[in-house]
């Protein structure tokens, strides 16, 4: 979606680890994948990734999806914050189906995705995908005003009149120009 005039639009930071971590998007991006990687999963697998947006809504759903059933987990955890000390369990799945229509939310902007394996079966693994929402973050001041530089919240800041003889195009700027 595109931001009004005077906001802007928040990227993600993803973090990769593990054996097979380095499958994951590049960052600073607003929707990616993460995966397993190509053929079969190695056994005893311990990987995560960690996609960091702050002030966004972080959506995770899976468009393949096939793991040893009950021995090889996928999960999402909804973090507090970038150290992650604190978080919750939003999904643990293994299996060979999982609806690519379902999608995990998590309203904190940050979140955890883990996958373990043991060291019986592996499978084909899993493609997830993520993406953001509500990206856009700022205050909107109208023709004349202007809010204070960096604000990023509309209930802390507040637009302040140009004064007498300039203006601003109401689009962030905080910077009054003289009419002509």
């Amino acid at each position: 979606s595109k931001c009004v005039a005077g906001m802007h639009t928040l990227a993600a930071n993803v973090s990769c680890c593990g054996g097979c971590g380095g499958n994951c998007s590049p960052s600073p991006v607003f929707a990616g994948t993460f995966s397993d990687g190509s053929g079969n999963y190695r056994n005893n697998e311990h990987c995560w990734w960690f996609i960091e947006a702050p002030g966004a809504e972080v959506r995770v759903s899976f468009s393949s999806f096939n793991t040893e059933e009950d021995a090889d987990y996928v999960s999402i955890y909804q973090c507090q914050n970038a150290t992650c000390e604190s978080r919750d369990r939003i999904m643990r799945h293994s299996g060979s189906y999982l609806s690519s229509s379902k999608v995990y939310t998590s309203s904190t902007g940050f979140v955890n995705v883990t996958f373990t394996s043991d060291d019986g079966t592996s499978r084909s693994g899993f493609t997830g995908r993520w993406s953001l929402t509500a990206r856009c973050t700022g205050t909107v001041c109208s023709a004349g005003k202007f809010g204070p530089a960096g604000s990023t919240s509309a209930a802390t800041a507040t637009c302040t009149e140009c004064p007498s003889g300039k203006y601003t195009a109401g689009d962030g700027e905080t910077d009054c120009t003289a009419c002509e």
